[in-house]
């Protein structure tokens, strides 16, 4: 169970209607193509696949905005802000080129950041 499914969980159990949403999403056309890229290994420009999950983000657009226009609480897991931090990191393209793509997608509330420690369990 990750951190989002217990945000998820904790908020129905308040009450609330929330669901998670995970991308890449694998089950759209764009999402099969990045399934396949990233099971393959193989090499693949950095634009390109910056380009496609970005894609994929806006593949969900409608849905996010009808869902949200309902009620429903939606828990993102790893949306526009983790693609943008993956490719700026590489150092390839610039920040701003980075965030281009997703301008223009639904904003979130809130963005949660876990920094978590890298020092092994006691044995």
């Amino acid at each position: 169970m990750t951190q989002v499914d217990r945000l998820v969980e904790l908020l129905n159990s308040k009450g609330m209607r929330a669901s998670k949403l995970c991308f890449p999403d694998r089950t759209t056309v764009i999402g099969g193509l990045i399934d396949q890229y990233l099971k393959s290994g193989q090499d693949l420009d950095d634009a390109a696949i910056h380009l496609l999950f970005s894609a994929n983000r806006w593949e969900s657009v409608q849905s996010i905005k009808q869902r949200i226009a309902q009620g429903e609480t939606l828990v993102l897991d790893r949306y526009c802000f983790s693609g943008v931090a993956f490719t700026a990191a590489k150092e390839t393209h610039t920040l701003e080129w980075c965030k281009g793509p997703d301008r223009g997608l639904p904003k979130p509330d809130v963005v949660c950041y876990l920094d978590v420690s890298t020092v092994p369990p006691p044995s």
